[in-house]
């Protein structure tokens, strides 16, 4: 059977599909998959063995002549059925230019966006008040006839050595803090890592930093400047970041789309957040803690901190998860993982 999976972006998005196809790919044997992705996500669609095919889509970029050779390329192939897991409009309109008898998706009352659901003769309703990762798997067993399967998730990736930075090496074990996002308000504060990255030290641990912006990259500086034991590393492409957490000793990050990655991975792992709601966009993993603040104004949902109230650190709904709960939530889930 050959399906043609769409699911353009976000990296989390991405990452939050994983599990529906190792659900599939044990339910139908031989089944296989082409994905059509947005080609910053597209080395994530190659770890999953039953994706035999990655089309990559630059519709971010705009990239006119890209999108037409991308959709020229998805045309000139045949398949049993296309699905639509994103649920927007233009994953909708590639999911009808689509070789196939067959378009699946959700309803209407199941898409982000309601009109998508017109573009499919095979629609399934999936209740929205659950986490992506569950109503992924959810969609997916709807589709093919099967019922979701039960014990511990499995995101069905592994990242081969070939894969590691020349850069990465050391002999300590080491942590890797997943400090960048893109929304202010989830930055967890700036002297909270620094108090943690010294907690870390104590322990002769060592720590690893990655970064993406510019911004990012002078909070990794900062870091390392502060604390002996961190090493700011170079910025990495997906492949390499990936590698560099699957041999990481534990993870400590924000809500940023590397977390869901370390969840992937099945990497001891804490998560923070406060203005992002923990329920429907926190990891789901085997080996994760995901800290939620309990601030009078948490979960917001906004990108910038609109709280006017007195602000003993910045965001205030920070301030209960502090450096000492976080290393002490992870120290368990590194004797759990190692004893």
């Amino acid at each position: 059977m050959r399906v043609l999976l769409v699911k353009l972006s976000s990296m989390g998005d991405v990452i939050h599909t994983l599990p529906a196809l190792t659900d599939a790919a044990r339910e139908i044997p031989g089944i296989k998959f082409t994905w059509i992705i947005e080609e910053a996500f597209q080395e994530i669609a190659s770890w999953h063995p039953a994706v035999e095919r990655v089309i990559p889509i630059a519709l971010r970029k705009r990239n006119f002549k890209q999108v037409k050779n991308s959709i020229g390329e998805l045309r000139s192939q045949h398949f049993d059925l296309v699905l639509d897991a994103q649920g927007l409009i233009k994953s909708a309109v590639i999911t009808r230019l689509a070789r196939a008898k067959n378009r699946a998706g959700g309803d209407w009352g199941t898409c982000r966006e309601a009109v998508a659901s017109l573009f499919y003769n095979r629609k399934y309703s999936v209740a929205k008040d659950q986490h992506a990762v569950v109503r992924l798997r959810q969609l997916f067993a709807k589709t093919f006839g099967y019922n979701v399967p039960q014990g511990p998730i499995s995101y069905g990736v592994t990242i081969p050595d070939t894969m590691l930075p020349v850069i990465q090496h050391t002999a300590k074990p080491y942590l890797v803090f997943l400090h960048g996002t893109t929304w202010d308000s989830k930055h967890w504060p700036d002297e909270y890592w620094v108090a943690l990255a010294n907690l870390v030290a104590a322990q002769g641990l060592q720590v690893q930093v990655t970064w993406a912006t510019q911004q990012q990259k002078a909070r990794a500086q900062m870091l390392a400047d502060k604390c002996s034991n961190v090493i700011m590393l170079p910025h990495l492409s997906i492949n390499q970041a990936a590698a560099v957490l699957s041999r990481a000793y534990g993870v400590v990050a924000v809500d940023t789309g590397f977390a869901h990655l370390s969840a992937a991975l099945d990497k001891p792992m804490v998560a923070i957040y406060g203005a992002t709601d923990v329920v429907k966009a926190g990891t789901v993993g085997n080996k994760n803690i995901n800290l939620a603040s309990k601030f009078s104004c948490a979960p917001c949902g906004q990108r910038s901190c609109t709280y006017t109230g007195a602000k003993p650190v910045n965001p205030p709904c920070y301030q209960e998860i502090s450096p000492q709960l976080v290393w002490e939530k992870l120290t368990g889930l590194l004797n759990n993982s190692f004893g």
